[in-house]
């Protein structure tokens, strides 16, 4: 179903099988709530026609209920149904969503120091936030607004994180997606040498998805423009964060990566996008 738009909006809407599926998040067994809620993650992507109909019959806050579930997997299928969920989406749905989950709730389970069966929650705790960010200044304000000055800290956090390279590439993706959105929020971010260390790290990393995810980061922050003519005034804008990037060597790893046949074609793309804020 994860991968068959024809089925997700042909067949699946037809059958009836959202209600059921939604009536079994309420089941006394723990692995039927595990299984329906896995069987709602394939059907909450952001292609399936079947999100509104969902939210109509109650879904969120049976999601929500199984995040408190004692078993781990069902805690785990949950949170992955409500980030799917969170993909792609107006403000409206998001709003709904973030306040019915919590932003809050998010950022404390990619905070947590999990392991086992839990270590799962922080992967789509941060891709949760990452999806709330996605094209929505209102998002970012909601992540800010819940963490407060903790964020930039637990961002460099989750980017050096090793163990988990999905956590990684969604921390790196939500410094994205945070910087591209606002110049002031970028500003936070960029002035956090920590974050900006981890960000430069990974713009190296042999991983290149990883890599990749770093350098989006990259050209984001180096985005930014100021001073004299910033306002339109006629003057020279200047990028102002590309000196704090230089710093921490992004500029020579950058000259690096690009003189490195070996590498994958979408970092070396990436890497000359970042380039023309360094010329």
């Amino acid at each position: 179903m994860a991968r068959s738009v024809a089925v997700c909006r042909t067949h699946v809407p037809d059958s009836g099988l959202l209600r059921p599926l939604v009536r079994l998040l309420r089941d006394a067994c723990a692995d039927v709530q595990e299984a329906a809620a896995a069987a709602l993650v394939n059907l909450l992507t952001d292609f399936s026609p079947l999100r509104a109909d969902a939210l109509k019959l109650g879904l969120l806050p049976e999601l929500v209920r199984l995040l408190d579930a004692p078993a781990p997997p069902v805690r785990r299928n949950a949170l992955w149904a409500v980030r799917n969920l969170l993909v792609g989406i107006d403000d409206e749905t998001r709003r709904e969503v973030v306040a019915q989950v919590g932003a809050a709730r998010l950022l404390a389970l990619a905070a947590a120091d999990t392991s086992g069966a839990d270590a799962a929650l922080r992967e789509h705790a941060v891709g949760a936030l990452r999806n709330v960010a996605a094209d929505s200044a209102w998002g970012v304000d909601a992540i800010f607004a819940a963490a407060g000055d903790r964020l930039p800290a637990l961002l460099a956090a989750l980017a050096s994180e090793r163990g988990d390279r999905h956590v990684r590439v969604h921390a790196l993706y939500l410094a994205n997606n945070v910087a591209v959105r606002s110049a002031a929020r970028c500003a936070v971010l960029a002035a956090h040498a920590p974050l900006v260390r981890a960000v430069a790290a990974a713009v190296e990393a042999p991983d290149a998805e990883v890599a990749v995810a770093a350098l989006w980061c990259v050209s984001s922050i180096a985005s930014h423009r100021g001073g004299d003519g910033a306002d339109g005034s006629g003057g020279r804008a200047v990028h102002v964060h590309v000196p704090v990037l230089r710093a921490h060597g992004v500029a020579e790893a950058l000259d690096r990566l690009l003189a490195d046949k070996a590498q994958p074609l979408d970092v070396r793309d990436r890497v000359k996008s970042c380039m023309d804020y360094f010329s």
